[in-house]
C-alpha cells in the first residue's frame, strides 16, 4: 500500500480540477459577483481547521499518514468533534474555491472528493485504529462523529 498516493496529492488535484473545470467547461454563472466571495469563508475555515488538527498530530508524536501505524489516539481538541478534522478542512477549502468560482460543476467536485476520501483512506484508516486501539476507538466512535 505504500505506492498509494496520500490525501494531499487528491487535494491538489481536485483543486485544480475545480479551478480547470469552472474555466474550461464555462457554464451560467449560479452565484454572482460579490455573493460568490463567500466562498472565501469555507476556504479560510478549512485552512485553519487542517492547521489546527496537524498540530495536534505534531503534539502528540503519531503519524499523519493514512497506511502507517498510529502511535496514539488523538481524542481531545478538534478530534472531539470529528474523526476526521482533515478531510473536512480540505473539504471545505474545495468547497470554498468552487462557490468562489461559481460554475455548476465545480460545486460537486467537493462532494465526490469526500467519497473518494472515504473509499481510499478513511475505511483503512478507522480499521487500522480498530486494530490498534481496539474498544478506546470504538468507544471514541460512538462519541464522535466521523465528518461533523
Amino acid at each position: 500500500m505504500k505506492n498509494k498516493k496520500l490525501p494531499p496529492f487528491y487535494f491538489f488535484i481536485f483543486i485544480l480540477i475545480t479551478g480547470i473545470s469552472s474555466f474550461f467547461l464555462r457554464q451560467q454563472t449560479i452565484i454572482v459577483y460579490p455573493y460568490n466571495l463567500s466562498g472565501l469563508l469555507p476556504l479560510i475555515a478549512g485552512i485553519i481547521l487542517n492547521l489546527v488538527a496537524d498540530k495536534q498530530f505534531k503534539e502528540f508524536s503519531t503519524t499523519v499518514k493514512p497506511f502507517e501505524k498510529p502511535s496514539a489516539l488523538i481524542d481531545k481538541g478538534i478530534y472531539s468533534i470529528s474523526r476526521n478534522p482533515m478531510y473536512v478542512g480540505m473539504f471545505l477549502i474545495i468547497s470554498g474555491i468552487a462557490l468562489t468560482l461559481s460554475s455548476l460543476i465545480s460545486l460537486v467536485l467537493p462532494v465526490i472528493f469526500i467519497f473518494l476520501m472515504k473509499k481510499i483512506f478513511i475505511d483503512a484508516e478507522e480499521k487500522s485504529l480498530i486494530e490498534t486501539f481496539g474498544e478506546k476507538y470504538k468507544d471514541y466512535c460512538s462519541k464522535t462523529r466521523r465528518f461533523i
